[in-house]
């Protein structure tokens, strides 16, 4: 959604787990927080991990947004700032480096605890089949040269879908196959898109993955890249545009990162793929000792001890 207000009739305040909470853990709260009077009733410390730009912005949840937003966006952000301000112990997790220090000195959060967590991948959920199994199960040729690429909808541009078809086109590799996982909607399929609709089930999600020769993120704005993490827990080496989070993901046993965000970079980027030799286990060892659920907890329990301790905030 590129719009939501701050505003709902849901009052959760009255919820008895936010009764009972030492700490109030925030997400995504659009649609169902209430600003006005969930801040004022509930005198709690606040950890809040963000996904989108939201936070900063009035209704719009992406800065490209911003300025579609008349009236409404500038009388939205003045609201949020005078509540957000009045937060006595807040707490913000940043997903990667680039929105960290993007937004970390934003007025908004100004009299807030900072801090970077990354999200975690359940490892023990997404893990490797061998190849030849797993693409006897989903139906996709022995032979075939197949980049998996994912999202929600495969006709959202900002994910590159359309980028990813057209690099691979103008390459012209032998029984190439992109495997496109996510509800197609209008977008016009090629030839070269296996497009298979969404999957709901983990299991299956596996073993799309294993099928993969790669994955590919062509995706032009994220605030942590979740879907290359479930890949390499798959044992699978990801090529991603160079987005929020990205950099801190990607080394040179476990994938390729782009120099930018044309075809041209995307081209070189899959090329630099294709004449690597990556070693599944290791790629699988690597984000299980960096993204496994244990390691992001303790992460979040040290964050919360700090922020009940901190009587500044």
């Amino acid at each position: 959604r590129c719009y939501t207000l701050p505003t709902s009739i849901i009052d959760v305040s009255r919820y008895p787990l936010i009764q009972e909470a030492d700490v109030i853990h925030l997400h995504w709260i659009n649609h169902f927080v209430d600003y006005p009077s969930f801040f004022k009733k509930v005198k709690k410390p606040f950890v809040w991990t963000l996904h989108d730009e939201n936070l900063f912005l009035g209704i719009a949840h992406y800065t490209e947004s911003k300025s579609y937003g008349g009236d409404l966006e500038a009388e939205y952000y003045h609201k949020k700032m005078k509540i957000v301000k009045g937060i006595e112990r807040l707490g913000i997790v940043f997903l990667s480096e680039m929105m960290y220090n993007q937004y970390r000195q934003h007025e908004m959060i100004l009299n807030a605890k900072t801090t970077i967590i990354n999200n975690a991948v359940d490892y023990n959920n997404y893990y490797p089949a061998k190849k030849n199994i797993a693409r006897q199960q989903m139906g996709i040729p022995q032979d075939a040269v197949v980049f998996v690429f994912v999202s929600a909808e495969l006709f959202d541009s900002r994910k590159g879908l359309d980028i990813l078809v057209k690099a691979l086109e103008n390459m012209q590799i032998l029984n190439v196959m992109i495997l496109a996982i996510g509800t197609v909607g209008s977008y016009q399929v090629s030839s070269t898109v296996n497009a298979i609709g969404p999957i709901y089930n983990i299991e299956k999600m596996s073993l799309a993955y294993s099928c993969a020769d790669y994955f590919v993120m062509p995706s032009c704005q994220e605030a942590f890249a979740q879907t290359p993490i479930e890949a390499m827990s798959c044992g699978v080496p990801a090529i991603v545009f160079p987005v929020s989070g990205t950099r801190e993901l990607i080394n040179k046993t476990n994938g390729i990162l782009c120099n930018g965000f044309t075809q041209k970079d995307l081209e070189e980027g899959i090329n630099k793929a294709m004449n690597t030799v990556y070693d599944s286990d290791e790629i699988r060892k690597d984000v299980i000792a960096r993204f496994s659920p244990e390691k992001i907890a303790k992460s979040y329990m040290d964050f919360y001890n700090q922020i009940l301790l901190d009587k500044k905030l």
